[in-house]
Order: C-alpha cells, then structure tokens, then sequence
C-alpha cells in the first residue's frame, strides 16, 4: 500500500482529498433536482386550481341548470 503513496502525501492528506472529492461530487449532484422541480410545478398547478375552482364551479351549475329547466 504505501508504495502507491507518494512521499509528499500521507494518511492526513489522502483523507483531506477524499473528503474534497467527496464534497464536490455532492455539490455537483443534479440528481434530486428533478423531482423537486416536478413537486413545484404540482404545487403551483394545485394553487391554480384552487383558486379557479369555485369559478368553474359556478359555470358548471348555471348550466346544468339551464339545461334541466330546458327539458322541464
């Protein structure tokens, strides 16, 4: 094993290196980046439709309504 190690490098600085690498494969990581975009366009679909609701609501009973007094 230590003849894979240079001199200049000990146990220490192999550890440092590690974690360096470590760190950076984990701050470069996109892997989660998708479905956290898919929950916020499902989160801000939710919110339209909310909030669009009670208009459609509407729309829908005045017509059913004037429809079963059409066929009254």
């Amino acid at each position: 094993m230590w003849l894979i190690l240079s001199k200049a490098q000990s146990k220490r600085e192999l550890a440092v290196t590690n974690g360096v690498f470590r760190m950076r494969k984990f701050l470069n990581d996109q892997s989660g980046a998708t479905a956290i975009e898919y929950g916020l366009i499902a989160a801000a679909m939710a919110a339209c439709l909310l909030t669009a609701m009670p208009y459609i609501t509407n729309a829908l009973v005045k017509k059913f309504n004037n429809i079963g007094a059409a066929l009254k």
